[in-house]
């Protein structure tokens, strides 16, 4: 069975980031928004270890850690269906990147995957 997290822009019209699910290994997320706005990031992250049963997401904008998420736990054998979240609601300048993580809880492990997205007008 594999767990599924996602991290997804949330809200609004399409952003000015490039939309659509974007993958890097088990990490995934999406972009939504309205112009060099984005509003809010979900995170999903496909898991075949079950020891993982907590994690959080940390964003980076331009290399620099600047997000994180709060922690989400999982259902035995598989994340919940709620996604991890940031709430964001920032203009970002033209040509800003921004790379999810997940990590998770016990002893910090980076889950593989950094998938990214540029913002433009």
């Amino acid at each position: 069975m594999t767990i599924l997290l996602a991290a997804v822009f949330a809200s609004g019209a399409p952003a000015a980031a490039e939309t659509g699910l974007h993958c890097n290994q088990n990490v995934c997320f999406d972009v939504h928004g309205k112009k060099l706005n984005v509003s809010g990031v979900d995170g999903y992250y496909s898991n075949k270890n079950y020891s993982i049963h907590c994690g959080f997401m940390i964003l980076f904008v331009n290399g620099k850690q600047s997000y994180q998420s709060n922690e989400l736990c999982t259902v035995p054998y598989g994340w919940g269906p709620k996604p991890m979240h940031v709430n964001i609601n920032r203009n970002f300048a033209n040509g800003t990147q921004i790379c999810a993580e997940i990590r998770g809880t016990q002893g910090h492990k980076n889950l593989n995957g950094h998938p990214c997205i540029t913002v433009h007008s």
